[in-house]
């Protein structure tokens, strides 16, 4: 077997894959006798926000250690609308239409959460549509109304 060749390694360079950079801050790993080669602190993130039920299950497969709760019924049903406008902000920054095709699907995921919360079906939800469709129209025509005098 053929030996790889050896760079030695000064003390504000950290190796990288494809070569070597240079480590702008050595106090990146205050610990380490090594110049910042070696950091095995963990960067905890917080988030405190509801996540999708499988979301523990991801991070588990992925070694990602991680902190839960379950949430009250009242958290959840402040949690979901907080959700709700998150998704809503994700949907208006989206540029492509696969990103909003996602993000509607993520909004829907949050309102058909709100609805079982609430007890309301999506029947229920879906003749309150049509209803207020036949007496008020959709969005179709795009009418922008700009002004009234009463």
């Amino acid at each position: 077997m053929g030996k790889f060749p050896r760079k030695i390694l000064y003390k504000n360079e950290v190796k990288k894959l494809g070569g070597t950079v240079q480590n702008k801050d050595p106090k990146t790993c205050k610990n380490c006798k090594f110049w910042g080669f070696f950091n095995f602190r963990r960067m905890k993130t917080t988030y405190n926000k509801l996540v999708r039920d499988k979301i523990p299950e991801v991070l588990d497969k992925k070694g990602i250690k991680f902190e839960t709760r379950v949430l009250s019924k009242k958290e959840k049903l402040e949690f979901l609308l907080e959700k709700l406008k998150e998704e809503v902000g994700e949907l208006l920054e989206a540029k492509m239409r696969e990103e909003r095709v996602g993000e509607f699907a993520d909004i829907f995921e949050v309102l058909y959460a709100l609805a079982e919360e609430n007890n309301i079906s999506l029947t229920e939800i879906e003749q309150m549509r049509i209803h207020k469709k036949q007496e008020r129209g959709g969005f179709e025509e795009g009418i922008f109304l700009i002004s009234t005098e009463e």
